[in-house]
Order: structure tokens, then sequence, then C-alpha cells
């Protein structure tokens, strides 16, 4: 499909909108055939019509698990994380935060086959003048519009934090509905809506499964109005440790799944056999008993410092690096500054 080919849609041409409610008997719902293309990825973790959210901390990877999903939904084979893909669709990706030369840099490494024209499925947006302006009419009618006629399999919006403005439940439900109203209202043409999302900073012991929603930044809407929800997590807080951990949280139509682990690199992801789910989710219960808040205290010392150094000084305290950064992460009173420094907060009196 060229953008020569994508008219806006004039309103003469759309269908009368469906109504407001409807009423099934219980045969309707049995005899029930869903479409083909219903489903796109996995057990219902991505679903035409329903929503999916993908949080992780900032600059963990969230971002780049979509040109490769775009490339398995043009496919429409294989796999994306570990999850089988149903079916053929496009995508179109709403973004604002990903400059011309960062997607350059992924879109070029992309392993893409050599028969498959990625310009008839994808679309992304360089990151908007004012931003994911869904609060305006205008702004609002375009992308409907756009989708309209481009007819992805799946829209992505990415980041949550420029479509809502306020860190409250009810601007997280404005501003899912204004999203919702940029989607066809015919059930069969609306495609699968992707939200990328932050999650707060990490405190006290880490959380697995379904408690990986109360990480999502700001409001519980964002949890609870998705359908499914996966979470990317660094496995260390070592920024030379390419290893990420991809959990499904939520799968309100299916099974959620195991956890899986990554290495992250420029070309995408791929598997991580020998990962310690283990110790990455509960740490080893020699670290646990062992890393005392003396330890940490008088390995962090009076002032601020580099995690490098802290990891130098609990070598030397006998424990290895994946148990000092897990550490950092289990103490509350470890609090990190600007600038990257680490340090020990004693609670207030």
């Amino acid at each position: 499909m060229s953008d020569s080919d994508l008219t806006i849609c004039i309103s003469e041409t759309l269908p009368p909108p469906p109504p407001p409610i409807e009423f099934w008997k219980p045969s309707q719902f049995i005899g029930y055939q869903p479409p083909k293309d219903l489903v796109l990825v996995g057990d219902n973790h991505l679903v035409r019509g329903a929503t999916c959210v993908i949080g992780g901390s900032p600059g963990v990877g969230k971002s780049r698990m979509i040109p490769p999903l775009a490339v398995a939904g043009a496919t429409g084979k294989g796999e994306w994380m570990g999850l089988p893909v149903h079916c053929q669709f496009r995508t179109l990706v709403v973004q604002a935060e990903n400059g011309a030369a960062r997607m350059k840099s992924e879109l070029s490494s992309l392993n893409v086959p050599g028969d498959l024209d990625l310009d008839d499925w994808l679309r992304i947006t360089p990151p908007p003048l004012f931003g994911l302006d869904f609060a305006s009419d205008e702004f609002c009618e375009f992308v409907r519009d756009y989708v309209c006629v481009f007819e992805p399999g799946l829209l992505v919006v990415d980041p949550w934090n420029a479509v809502v403005r306020k860190d409250d439940i009810q601007a997280f439900r404005d501003a899912l509905e204004r999203l919702h109203s940029v989607l066809p209202a015919e059930p069969e043409r609306r495609p699968a809506l992707a939200i990328i999302h932050h999650l707060r900073k990490r405190k006290g012991d880490p959380k697995r499964g379904r408690e990986l929603l109360e990480e999502l930044s700001g409001s519980y809407s964002i949890g609870a109005a998705a359908r499914s929800a996966f979470i990317l997590q660094a496995a260390t807080a070592d920024q030379e440790d390419d290893r990420v951990v991809l959990t499904c949280a939520k799968n309100n139509d299916g099974e959620p799944g195991p956890s899986t682990a990554w290495h992250r690199g420029g070309d995408g992801f791929s598997r991580c056999e020998d990962f310690d789910f283990d110790e990455f989710f509960e740490g080893s219960a020699e670290s646990r008993r062992s890393i005392s808040a003396d330890v940490m205290r008088r390995a962090l010392g009076e002032g601020g410092i580099r995690k490098g150094e802290f990891v130098s000084r609990m070598k030397q305290e006998g424990f290895e690096r994946s148990a000092s950064y897990g550490a950092l992460n289990r103490f509350e009173q470890v609090e990190e500054d600007s600038k990257g420094l680490v340090y020990w907060k004693e609670p207030s009196a």
C-alpha cells in the first residue's frame, strides 16, 4: 500500500455507526465464529479490539520490542518474544520519543525476509511537534482517519505518559476513552491496542507474576483496563548486562505463560537459555540471609558512590555482583541521586 493510496476517508463512504449497545441471546454467543485474524499473537496475548500494556523502566527496551513484532506480523508466522504469531497484520505506531536517527538505526538492523516489503506493513510517526495530543479533537480525527485507511491489526501508542497529563484515575480514564475513540466502530476492523508504559522505581522485595501489575507507574486504571500486560525488566542494574526478562503479568483470556529471558542487542532480542530465574525473582537464600543492613551501610559509606564501586566493595565482603545489585533494589534505605550515585539514607526519627 503506497502513501498515495492512503487518502483521507470521506464520511459519506463510511458505514453507519453501530448501535451504542447490543443484547445477545445465549445461542448467539454459543454460535459465534471468531474471525481468523482475531488473535494476533500468543494465547490471546494480542487480540483485535483488546488493550495490552507493555511496561518497563526507562531504557530497558520496551520500544525496541515493537519493530520485531511488526516484522512478525508482516510475515504472519514464526514467533515474537517466544509467542506464536497466528496471522498477518499491519502495525501502526504513534510514538513521541524516538527521532529519525534512532529509528533509522533500529529499522536498518531488523532481520526482514528478502521478499518482504516492510513499507506495506508498518507506519511509525516521528515525534509530533506538540506530542501525542489525544485531548485534541483535531488530533484524534487525523489519527482516526489514518487508522481507517491503513487498517492496522495493531496500534501501538508509545509512551503512555505522553498521552495522559495528570497522575489521577479520572485523567487515565479520559485518556483511555480518547484512545479508543480513534478505533473503528466495527468490531472486525478494530486493531489490538498496545500501550507502552513506565514502571515505578522498584523498592522492597522483587515482585513476580501478577504482582508486577502493581509496578506500573501512576493509576491502577491502566492495568485494570488491559486484557493483557507484559512487564520487561533488566536482569540486573549493571549497564553492561544486556539480559532482560519478559513476564506476562496478566492475560484475562488465556494462559500468561512463563517468564522468558533475552539478550537485548542492536538487531533485536535473542533467547538467554541459561538464566537463573530463582535468583532473579527471589535472590538466592544465601544472599538474602547474608546481606544485612549493616553490610550495606558499611559498603555504601558516608557519601554517595557509583554502583560499580559499591559492587567492588561488596566483592571484598564476599558477595557476587548479581546479589549486590539485588540488594540495592531490596533495601528501602538505598537512595540514588540525579548523578547516579547511591547512598544509604537512615529513616527520619
